[in-house]
């Protein structure tokens, strides 16, 4: 593991890091939390109680109670909150925010987007300006989009509602 610079590094006893992985400055590993081989994490980046897989890259992100599978490129400034599963080789850009989401493998979400209690499929293309409508005032619920699916810029998903696969 390699730590070019200690400042504001943080890592809890219990955190376990793989080899060829590297943090940098102002990056806190927290209690219960496993990161795999070849990562980058930082700089400026939060992992709490969440499992890395190998080769993901985290710039100025959050990850709470979640898993982030191999390959996977984020930020910078994401803040994946608990409950979340984000699929391998996914791109997020900025200023994205998770909450209790399912992200399939190869799925890119640009940025200025908010997903909650959702489901999207593997291949999916999420525009700039996303958002799920997931709270209608008495309850949430869950958006659910397929494989191969387009949601274009400022697109608000009202749930619940379904988007088929290759829409």
């Amino acid at each position: 593991v390699s730590i070019p610079c200690i400042d504001g590094v943080i890592i809890c006893p219990d955190s376990e890091i793989g080899i060829d992985t590297e943090i940098l400055p102002g990056t806190i590993i927290k209690s219960g939390s496993a990161i795999g081989k070849g990562c980058v994490i930082g700089p400026n980046s939060i992992v709490e109680n969440s499992v890395i897989e190998d080769g993901v890259e985290l710039n100025n992100t959050q990850v709470y109670s979640s898993t982030v599978k191999a390959g996977a490129h984020i930020g910078p400034f994401v803040r994946i909150r608990p409950d979340c599963v984000v699929g391998e080789k996914v791109k997020i850009g900025n200023f994205v925010e998770l909450k209790n989401t399912t992200v399939g493998d190869e799925t890119s979400i640009a940025h200025l987007t908010y997903l909650g209690d959702a489901d999207f499929g593997k291949n999916v293309n999420v525009g700039c300006g996303c958002a799920t409508v997931n709270y209608n005032g008495k309850e949430k619920n869950r958006t659910v989009v397929g494989d191969h699916a387009f949601i274009g810029c400022s697109t608000y998903l009202v749930a619940p509602v379904t988007v088929g696969d290759n829409a």
